[in-house]
């Protein structure tokens, strides 16, 4: 299982949506940490992936060797790429 941690920018996030979206996110990164490759996708313009999470969107960097996922920010979806 792949080593998830959260920035503060992420975790501040988390911290102000309501406490069941927090938990659904972070049940569902625990369900991705199991197979992260399957749930990255690439973005062309930044050197970074993103999780589709519902509404939100993880901007991430999985790190193979170290098997652990940065979470850097968390986004709403039309804020997102903004």
């Amino acid at each position: 299982m792949t080593e998830i941690k959260y920035e503060k920018r992420a975790i501040d996030f988390l911290n102000k949506i309501e406490k069941p979206e927090a938990n659904r996110i972070i049940n569902k990164m625990r369900i991705i940490s199991q197979n992260v490759k399957r749930h990255l996708e690439g973005l062309k313009i930044f050197d970074e992936n993103k999780i589709r999470i519902g509404d939100y969107r993880l901007f991430v960097e999985y790190e193979p060797l170290n098997d652990i996922l940065k979470v850097y920010t968390i986004k709403y979806r039309k804020n997102a790429y903004k």
